[in-house]
């Protein structure tokens, strides 16, 4: 179930702090911009939303066409989405207020979004990973192998890592080669709607704390091919969330509630 509250809790104080969104009944994902404002997407309706909590003024900014996003990725002022409804992805400018959207091929559904160190925007999709060159238009589409459909990813030192059905997946770009396109590119000003809500005390958190027993555990390798890599999560694991770290990929496995770690140097 989706909610239209944002809690926040002071890691000194453990108190919790409450902003309930006005007209949303379905936040989903969020990103912090580098003016510390905080952005969220709405699963249910066109909406993108920003809080300053020092103001507790929310901004609430229109998606071009009726868009609908997933999730979200910032780079200073610069927030990325994935519309999927639109087979569009989507930079807005928080400064100037211009949405700037690329259209994809047909039949695209954009879910994940996130950046690279070099400032292209790597995407999943219904079957194939996706790279946009934002500066050239320019983007790529990798195929997935059979019966793959892709769902969070993490791109790190040439390489992307994503989860899919059970598996953890590595594509090398390098070695797969992609299908190459330019991307029609449009550009539109939006002025937000602004409003105050008045933050609430959620009282406070009791944290628990405990020493992590890490465990070791092989991942088998299932497929290896083509600049693609698979490797098999153990029986009933379901692979969801992931970060690329420095030295190492750190899993969420969401049916068993696990943190794995996967040092590079295994892949």
């Amino acid at each position: 179930m989706y909610s239209n509250r944002l809690s926040r809790v002071n890691s000194a104080s453990n108190q919790v702090t409450t902003w309930e969104i006005p007209g949303s009944a379905g936040l989903y994902t969020t990103a912090i911009d580098g003016m510390g404002k905080i952005w969220v997407t709405d699963f249910n309706a066109s909406w993108v939303y920003r809080l300053d909590p020092l103001t507790s003024q929310v901004c609430r900014y229109a998606l071009p066409g009726g868009g609908l996003a997933n999730y979200i990725d910032v780079n200073g002022q610069d927030i990325w989405l994935g519309d999927s409804s639109n087979a569009r992805l989507v930079r807005l400018d928080a400064l100037s207020g211009v949405y700037t959207w690329w259209e994809l091929p047909g039949g695209s559904v954009p879910f994940d979004v996130e950046l690279d160190v070099i400032g292209q925007l790597w995407w999943t999709d219904r079957d194939f990973i996706g790279v946009l060159d934002p500066v050239s238009n320019s983007y790529a589409t990798f195929p997935l192998p059979p019966e793959q459909y892709p769902q969070v990813l993490s791109p790190r030192y040439g390489m992307v890592w994503y989860s899919y059905q059970g598996r953890y997946e590595v594509l090398n770009p390098a070695v797969a080669g992609g299908s190459v396109d330019i991307a029609d590119r449009f550009s539109q000003s939006f002025s937000p709607d602004s409003s105050q809500v008045e933050p609430a005390s959620g009282g406070q958190v009791i944290p628990e704390k405990k020493t992590i027993s890490w465990q070791s555990q092989g991942f088998k390798i299932v497929f290896n091919q083509d600049g693609w890599l698979s490797y098999e999560s153990p029986p009933d694991g379901s692979p969801f969330g992931m970060v690329a770290g420095e030295d190492n990929l750190w899993l969420i496995d969401q049916s068993r509630a696990k943190l794995a770690q996967l040092p590079y140097f295994h892949i």
